[in-house]
Parts: structure tokens; C-alpha cells; sequence
């Protein structure tokens, strides 16, 4: 996990690495299943109604904007992405059958987009490049896509937009990464940043690279930044 540019024989080797994007550590992660794509303003609705949380701000008169329902919900701060958690896995459990939906860590996410190859971005590394057959960024669409909208730049697993489209909120507090190797890390005990990760619609696209990191205030509300959910089962749903 993590980047480094002083060492191109070495683990995380990446010439636009930054930092906070170092030391490179191996971190072990116990077996989980990530949404395919982000949430979609359609399944926020659903959110929205069955629970009677406020809309995004955008949303007028409670709607979601007209021919946007495939497309990833934006204006949610990282406690309204915890709140849909909760609502979910409350939605799912069934019985004694518990079913935990959250945010994903950062490592977990980081391990969806580069693999266990350690990918710069999420695609296969002979894609080169990001471009505007494989991901929504630098303002070429200049507003977001509908999810699913770049299948070549999918993961060779089929997960889709881990690059561009909108930034993801991760459950973890933003901070330095410690210099040792973890198993299931989940990010510092204090901090009020949390961490964003993915890059967007309007970012250039050397922050859609999966190492790269980003720090934003929980209470935040931004058109750039969405959210995937992630299921603590191997088995998924």
C-alpha cells in the first residue's frame, strides 16, 4: 500500500507520488465484496424517502435532477454516506442474519483499485494512461457521467469508476501512514479530516491515480464527491 518516486526498483514505484502517499507498507485485509460502482442518485432516493433524510441540496423540491438517476449522488457529506450505510445494513438484515454495509476503508479501497499487482491506476497497467475512453476527468464531460459509463477503464475484477466520475469518502480519518505493516488498518484515532480517494469529473489525471489521497471535512457537502459501499462478506449480498 502506498506510493514512492525515489526508488524505481523498489515496492510502489510511481514518479508522481507524493508524500502522504508514503511509506509503502504491506498491509493484510481480511476478505470483503465493494459495490461495482458508486451510489447512484436513484438508490440515494430510495435512501431518502424510506428514511426521511434531508436531500442533497440540489435536489429541488426533493428531486433528483431530471435524466440523472444512474448517475452518482453528489452533495452527501460523510456522515449523510454513514447514515446510508446504517440505513442499508438495517434494510438487509434479515432475522439473525446480520448484514454489515459501510464505507470502505482506505486500504480496502486502495487494494480494489491496484490489485494484488499493486496497478497504478485501476485498469490493467497496458491501458497506459488515463484516458477519455477509460475514466470522466479534466473537465471533458465536465459534469458527471453515469455510473458504468467507462467499462475498459473497470478493474480486471469489474469494479467500475474507481477512477474519476466523483471522488469516494473512506471510512478512515485522514493522516500520515505509519511506517510499520498492518493487517485491516482502519485509518487514526483522531483527526477531523476524513479521506477521499479516486479523483473526479473536473481533476487532472495524475489524482486519479490509486494511490493518490485526498482530505475532506465529514460534514462537507461537494458536487465532486460521491460514495460506494462495501459488504463484510466475501460472498457479497
Amino acid at each position: 500500500m502506498g506510493a514512492q518516486k525515489d526508488d524505481g526498483n523498489a515496492p510502489g514505484y510511481d514518479p508522481q507520488a507524493v508524500d502522504r502517499e508514503s511509506p509503502v507498507r504491506r498491509v493484510t485485509l481480511s476478505p470483503f465484496t465493494l459495490a461495482r460502482h458508486p451510489v447512484t442518485n436513484a438508490e440515494y432516493g430510495v435512501f431518502v424517502r424510506d428514511s426521511g433524510k434531508e436531500a442533497p441540496a440540489h435536489w429541488e423540491e426533493g428531486r433528483i435532477p431530471e435524466g440523472k438517476e444512474d448517475h452518482p449522488v453528489v452533495h452527501a457529506s460523510w456522515k449523510d454516506a454513514v447514515a446510508f450505510c446504517e440505513w442499508l445494513s438495517s434494510r438487509l438484515s434479515k432475522d439473525s442474519e446480520e448484514r454489515v454495509v459501510r464505507l470502505p476503508t482506505e486500504a480496502e479501497w486502495e487494494y480494489a483499485a491496484r490489485g494484488s499487482e499493486g496497478r497504478r491506476f485501476p485498469w490493467p497497467e497496458e491501458k497506459g494512461e488515463p484516458t477519455d475512453r477509460l475514466a470522466n476527468f479534466g473537465d471533458s464531460v465536465g459534469d458527471t457521467t453515469p455510473v458504468g459509463s467507462y467499462p475498459e477503464g473497470a478493474t480486471p475484477e469489474g469494479v467500475h469508476d474507481l477512477a474519476g466520475n466523483v471522488w469516494e469518502w473512506c471510512s478512515d480519518r485522514f493522516g500520515e501512514y505509519p511506517p510499520d505493516d498492518e493487517e485491516s488498518p482502519t485509518g487514526p484515532k483522531d483527526g477531523a479530516s476524513r479521506v477521499l480517494r479516486g479523483g473526479s469529473f473536473s481533476f487532472a489525471p495524475r489524482y486519479l491515480r490509486a494511490a493518490f489521497r485526498l482530505d475532506g471535512h465529514p460534514g462537507y457537502r461537494y458536487g465532486l464527491i460521491g460514495f460506494r459501499v462495501l459488504v463484510e462478506s466475501p460472498g457479497g449480498l
